[in-house]
């Protein structure tokens, strides 16, 4: 766009955003703009992402609500042949976890900021292998109608978006036997998905901790592979 591309390089305008008083929070937006006009809307930038690691990499995976980049980065260290994602609604936290994963050799990982609910749809149909979901009690999503109905919605997607043989991983603190678990499960399957128990592979780390998790509860993992 020439109208952007004259504003953005008018030397006046260089000097105003550059000011040290200027408030952080419009120099922080106006980057957001910059980067959207010149590197493509994220979801192009995602897919071109996940082309490339295919051609590159044995699987291709995908976290989902991404809060901190430690455990995308324990896992991308332990598989390096495989290609790991996150998609993350906090901007400093995937800045974070940018700078985190950019130590990784080799670079099989990277993280996008955007919402899950508008880039899900925009990624290609059958180039995911794994998507991950950390799922503390305090953010299941099948506590109200509106709330199920939205969990349900996104695992629809979620199946146009595996591979054949592709599977949902999600690690929780909720226990079995609670009425919650009952309901992810059966929401999962509301979406075409079933549970399995012959995991012939784990991926979250066996020591996990995580800090929203209950302090007393051991770790549950749910694999969902479609009916």
């Amino acid at each position: 766009d020439a109208f952007f591309t004259d504003f953005s390089e008018n030397e006046t305008f260089r000097q105003i955003i550059n000011m040290k008083h200027f408030p952080y929070i419009f120099r922080q937006r106006w980057g957001l703009i910059y980067q959207f006009f010149h590197e493509g809307n994220p979801s192009t930038q995602l897919n071109r992402t996940i082309a490339t690691a295919r051609r590159m990499y044995a699987k291709v995976n995908i976290e989902i609500g991404l809060r901190r980049g430690e455990m995308l980065q324990a896992m991308a260290v332990d598989n390096y042949f495989e290609y790991f994602i996150g998609i993350g609604k906090d901007q400093n936290e995937v800045f974070k976890t940018k700078i985190r994963l950019a130590e990784l050799d080799p670079q099989n990982a990277s993280a996008f900021w955007g919402d899950t609910e508008k880039l899900l749809p925009a990624i290609s149909d059958r180039s995911i292998d794994n998507f991950f979901i950390v799922l503390p009690e305090t953010y299941v999503q099948v506590k109200t109608i509106e709330s199920k109905s939205s969990f349900r919605a996104m695992l629809v997607i979620i199946s146009k978006k595996l591979v054949h043989g592709g599977r949902v991983r999600i690690l929780t603190d909720l226990e079995k036997d609670c009425e919650l678990f009952t309901e992810l499960v059966l929401t999962a399957g509301e979406a075409g998905f079933r549970p399995i128990s012959n995991v012939e592979k784990t991926y979250f780390p066996n020591d996990w901790r995580d800090p929203e998790f209950r302090p007393n509860r051991k770790p549950q993992m749910i694999i969902l592979v479609p009916k």
